[in-house]
């Protein structure tokens, strides 16, 4: 069956994307503010501000009245005096930022939670089983981001099914999940394969303990459906251990950072602005590597390199087998020269 991407929303598009624990950075724009001239008044100023963000740079626009001076904390141990400064981070994630704006009125002080959101969740492989009438997957995405200058593991839940008809998939009615208060349906395609998407103001993914319940309303040959899951935990991924910078005349080298744990299958992929390269590995397996003339065919530019661990459960319902899958990825963003 090959690789076919997941069907995403707005997150998907950057990080694209992705916030933490209910932080959404801003994505309004406005006209850059006339710069403040300085005031006679000994009425206090105001502290607010507005941000806009373009990879891993962040445009910070005073937006409040009176200041004369300006000193920005970004909260990476970078600082500014300029009154509406941009600031370059090094590394996707949540930082508090501090802004302290005085006049001869006085001072006054905010902080706000930004997260610096980083690329699309690259989508994982999907297996090829002969034979088989549907397909659910429960995935776990997960990334190392810098969270108030910590590094911290950020886990994006991720759900798709297919279900198959005479000539390739076929409409079944709702696709739902369920774990515990956990749930969510599905969206249908236009290729009648189903896909969901965490939303930003969640990112707590599915628990590890046991997948979820599937069900579905049924059609297309598919009678309804309630209970169906896969019995087992999810893998235990970690993080991506790999160069973030990818040189495409040397070997590079992909790990994971630790054993992985409740796997029948391990995935190591690489993704190119160009192409993609997939090793499929056993489930123990946790490191592999990539020659000069495998990386040539990536192109340039962004890139993604992701370990995925799969756990397979096959489930007979009277005629029809269906797999059930428990998935946790993991995934670091770099760059291919």
């Amino acid at each position: 069956m090959g690789m076919r991407s997941l069907r995403v929303t707005a997150i998907q598009i950057l990080f694209a994307s992705v916030c933490i624990a209910g932080l959404i950075l801003s994505g309004c724009k406005k006209d850059d503010p006339e710069p403040n001239a300085p005031s006679d008044s000994t009425e206090p100023p105001t502290a607010v501000f507005e941000m806009d963000q373009t990879g891993l740079s962040i445009a910070f626009s005073y937006t409040g009245e009176r200041g004369e001076t300006f000193v920005w904390d970004f909260g990476d141990g970078e600082t500014s005096t300029e009154e509406s400064p941009t600031h370059t981070y090094d590394a996707f994630g949540v930082y508090l930022v501090d802004l302290t704006v005085s006049n001869t009125g006085g001072t006054a002080k905010t902080n706000s939670d930004v997260a610096v959101e980083g690329d699309a969740l690259a989508s994982i492989p999907e297996l090829d089983f002969p034979n088989v009438n549907g397909v659910f997957y429960a995935i776990n995405h997960q990334r190392v981001w810098s969270v108030y200058g910590e590094p911290a593991l950020v886990k994006t839940g991720a759900a798709m099914a297919w279900c198959s008809g005479t000539i390739g998939y076929t409409d079944v009615g709702a696709v739902t999940f369920k774990q515990g208060e956990y749930t969510a349906s599905l969206d249908l395609g236009t290729d009648n394969a189903y896909a969901w998407v965490e939303s930003p103001d969640e990112q707590t993914g599915f628990k590890k303990g046991i997948g979820p319940t599937w069900s579905i309303a049924g059609g297309g040959q598919h009678g309804s459906i309630n209970g169906l899951s896969n019995v087992w935990p999810f893998p235990a991924t970690k993080e991506v251990i790999a160069d973030a910078a990818i040189d495409i005349t040397s070997t590079f080298a992909v790990s994971h950072s630790g054993a992985i744990n409740n796997a029948d299958s391990v995935f190591i992929s690489v993704y190119g602005p160009n192409g993609t390269l997939t090793r499929r590995m056993g489930g123990t397996e946790t490191s592999t590597s990539f020659t000069p003339g495998e990386l040539s065919t990536l192109g340039k530019g962004k890139g993604q390199v992701q370990i995925a661990a799969y756990k397979i459960y096959e489930q007979v319902l009277g005629t029809k087998t269906y797999m059930v899958m428990n998935v946790a990825a993991s995934q670091m963003d770099v760059t291919v020269e």
